[in-house]
């Protein structure tokens, strides 16, 4: 099941049928997609992390704010899509922390290529239905196609995707409406290190089975960080790495109990300055040297757009934080904020509440939060009045 899920993988599946999404259970055979299909299927999810006590010096370190940068507004990259097998040396599967890996010339392979941008989830269309916590969307302009993306200080989590309706049209013969797909996975766990294990877990639960319909689909997402080195690419130069082992499990429930189940493994190179590669491979933690890689996804960072600077973004500061209920919350930046809101968001993607500025001096911001709003850890989401993501992170109130 699911042998074209890698990152971006309903772009990925999509590219390759090049069809409407209605046809893409079928062509992806992905019970996840399809599990939107039952009107009474809603979904859970639960997550856990452990990871290594020490650091050592020289170990490699991909922090949130990697993730946001590599993701940020400003930015543009390109996606080379291998469906085809190839040969790599993917190391030891104890190695430490002096690997190479060397990936092969996947133009010469004949590898299609596609051009990526990053987008506001709200100007995507499709966010109805998803969780109101995204705070990333990466747009393939060639198929019209979207990615959904929340990203916090725990994992980058794929919502789904969602692209035009081919069979939809207004009064006018216009093909205009997207439709979204579910397609929960976590991508990556934040931050990422030598010696983690992450575990997370998403249910599409039947609160009505009848028939022949299941209780629940369950998949299990693993990925062990158990390498880093250099990852030599041919068109981009030597990056820093860490290699990571991913596995996912299959679970479908009736009359409960388990009636089916079958798991996946994939092989996981990502960059500090923010290239990725993912493939399918057999049997992943019992595999080294050199393997067979299937469905080959490699990006990197191409070039920047237009928009938001990103030295503006990492001069964003809030504070106090902690903050009690009720006090003041002073923002300051380097640049004007008046068009700009921030949204308060539970750890489980509940808004909560939308926080106005006002202006004090030399570009310090104030607004006060609510005293109703309960302690606890918040992740918050500053955006503009057309959706555009300046900053995100969490804050914590005592």
């Amino acid at each position: 099941m699911k042998k074209n899920y890698i990152f971006l993988a309903a772009l990925t599946c999509a590219l390759s049928t090049l069809q409407s999404v209605s046809a893409s259970p079928a062509v992806c055979d992905d019970t996840r997609t399809s599990a939107r299909n039952y009107k009474n299927f809603t979904r859970t999810y639960r997550s856990s992390k452990t990871t290594v006590a020490y650091k050592r010096i020289n170990d490699i370190e991909i922090t949130q704010q990697d993730f946001s940068d590599h993701l940020s507004l400003e930015k543009s990259r390109t996606a080379l899509l291998l469906e085809s097998a190839l040969t790599m040396n993917i190391g030891n599967i104890d190695a430490g922390t002096n690997e190479i890996w060397e990936l092969p010339n996947l133009v010469d392979m004949n590898a299609r290529i596609v051009d990526l941008t990053h987008v506001t989830p709200e100007s995507s269309g499709v966010l109805e239905g998803f969780p109101e916590d995204a705070t990333h969307a990466v747009y393939a302009e060639a198929t019209d196609i979207y990615e959904i993306f929340s990203l916090n200080e725990f994992d980058l989590f794929l919502y789904g995707y969602g692209e035009i309706d081919e069979d939809d049209e207004d009064d006018d013969g216009d093909v205009e409406e997207r439709i979204a797909i579910d397609y929960y996975g976590t991508q990556s766990p934040v931050p990422l290190k030598i010696g983690e294990s992450y575990e997370g877990v998403v249910t599409f639960i039947n609160d009505a089975p009848e028939g022949a319909e299941l209780d629940s689909i369950q998949y299990t997402d693993f990925y062990d960080v158990i390498g880093q080195g250099t990852l030599k690419t041919f068109d981009d130069g030597d990056a820093e790495a860490l290699k990571l082992i991913y596995t996912e499990e299959t679970r479908e429930f009736k009359d409960g109990a388990e009636v089916s189940f079958a798991t996946r493994d994939e092989i996981v190179f990502y960059s500090k300055r923010g290239h990725y590669i993912r493939a399918g491979i057999t049997d992943a933690r019992n595999s080294e040297g050199e393997v067979t890689l299937n469905n080959i996804n490699y990006q990197k960072i191409s070039g920047k757009t237009a928009s938001v600077n990103n030295s503006k973004i990492a001069h964003v500061k809030m504070f106090p934080n902690p903050i009690a209920s009720g006090q003041t919350l002073t923002i300051e930046s380097e640049f004007s904020l008046n068009e700009y809101i921030i949204d308060v968001y539970t750890i489980n993607g509940q808004k909560v509440n939308a926080l106005h500025f006002s202006e004090s001096n030399n570009h310090q911001y104030q607004t006060r939060v609510p005293e109703n709003l309960a302690s606890g850890l918040y992740f918050y989401k500053v955006h503009n009045k057309k959706g555009a993501v300046l900053t995100n992170g969490k804050i914590q109130i005592q």
